[in-house]
């Protein structure tokens, strides 16, 4: 589940210690009313100049005194006691619930595909550099200019082409390998496609696709769409598995400003990982890099999802070198939202140059948008070895978006 620090208590509230001025003066107006009532009261015949006399004009008013002022300390006291207890134990919790949220995901592997991109190369300097929009084209049976961009002709099936996509995901090189080098556990797979079928068709397409590659490792379907995932893998312990994430994305129709891609990528665990290739440490795959628990919006409040977000990734603003937007469409709506938090990272907020609208390029890629823009943040960090900042909403409300932080490994083994 996620971690929401809302839940978490306010410290307790503290009484005000007593103020030995005010209670001095107390004491004199003790004193004073005692006395008067002695002398008013006392009998005409019995004389003043007695022990008895001054115990009531004195001590009695004193002693009583004495008795609330003692009950005002030890409530005060005793409110300080339950106060440090209370704080403490909100503390540990505290502490526990940013050390659960700042678990992350090692990527062992990662491949995307898109229609308009060089296959060689890094994929994160060809977008950052590439400034054009989508192609466009226009539609004869309305007249309509159309800017779309997808890996085939739309009379194929798309059966045929989810099978062609899928076993070229699988194809990769460094995905096959990791897959095959894994020792004997199970890979949860999670299926983030949208092409115009259910579920079961799509999970039968990969089961074929799964048996053909000659991949023996035990497979297991995870249920769940979007980011999620990642917040359900990293709370959920799983002894002997890493989590294989496969986002598709299909145009099935001629719409405006729509896109293709195919995203594959390979997580897990770190501590799971040391364990798992215990026996065989020759076999550990390579860390290409740190994927961090995301952060919803909530309430409309980006600025704190932000930084629930850089606290999970324990680094400040200014480590953040690129920022990534998806799934806000090739309208260029994505300055317009991020405009609110400028300020708040101060080497890529006000630097165009350091952030890239993933929707401009690729169009609107649906529920694969923020596996998309994970992948090219983390071919950003193996090329650039510096932290990459997500904004993702895939959503159709955009005033609701993910936060994610990348990181290098190797910043992650020092801290």
């Amino acid at each position: 589940m996620p971690v929401d620090m809302h839940s978490i208590p306010l410290p307790a509230e503290r009484k005000l210690v007593p103020v030995i001025k005010r209670w001095l003066i107390a004491l004199v107006i003790f004193i004073s009313l005692g006395g008067f009532a002695t002398v008013v009261y006392w009998p005409a015949n019995v004389p003043i100049h007695t022990p008895w006399f001054w115990c009531c004009f004195l001590v009695f008013p004193f002693l009583m005194w004495a008795g609330v002022f003692g009950v005002r300390c030890l409530y005060y006291e005793l409110n300080q006691i339950w106060s440090d207890t209370w704080d403490y134990e909100r503390n540990i919790l505290l502490y526990q619930e940013t050390q659960r949220g700042q678990r992350h995901l090692n990527v062992l592997a990662h491949v995307t595909h898109l229609p308009q991109t060089v296959m060689t190369g890094s994929l994160a300097i060809q977008l950052m550099a590439q400034k054009e929009g989508l192609p466009s084209w226009v539609d004869m049976a309305n007249g309509q200019v159309i800017r779309q961009i997808r890996f085939d002709m739309p009379e194929r099936p798309i059966r045929e082409q989810l099978h062609e996509k899928m076993a070229a995901l699988l194809a990769d090189e460094t995905l096959g390998t990791v897959l095959r080098q894994l020792p004997h556990h199970s890979v949860f797979l999670s299926l983030q496609i949208d092409a115009g079928s259910d579920a079961t068709e799509y999970e039968a397409v990969w089961q074929s696709v799964w048996e053909a590659s000659g991949i023996n490792t035990p497979l297991s379907i995870l249920p769940g769409m979007g980011l999620d995932i990642i917040d359900g893998w990293l709370d959920t312990p799983r002894h002997n598995a890493v989590l294989l994430i496969v986002a598709i994305r299909l145009v099935t129709g001629v719409i405006d400003g729509q896109g293709d891609t195919a995203v594959a990528l390979l997580l897990n665990h770190p501590i799971r990982q040391r364990t798992l290739f215990m026996s065989q440490p020759e076999l550990m795959p390579a860390i290409h890099a740190v994927m961090h628990r995301p952060e919803l919006t909530r309430e409309g409040d980006m600025k704190y999802a932000l930084s629930q977000a850089l606290l999970w990734a324990d680094i400040p603003a200014d480590a953040i070198q690129q920022l990534w937007f998806t799934g806000m469409g090739c309208d260029n709506q994505a300055q317009a939202i991020f405009t609110p938090l400028i300020d708040q990272l101060p080497n890529v907020g006000k630097q165009t140059e350091k952030q890239c609208d993933i929707d401009v390029q690729t169009g609107f890629t649906g529920i694969a948008s923020p596996w998309l823009a994970a992948a090219v943040a983390i071919d950003a960090v193996t090329s650039e070895k510096q932290a990459q900042l997500v904004m993702s909403t895939p959503a159709p409300d955009v005033l609701t978006p993910w936060f994610m932080v990348i990181k290098p490994a190797e910043t992650q083994e020092a801290a």
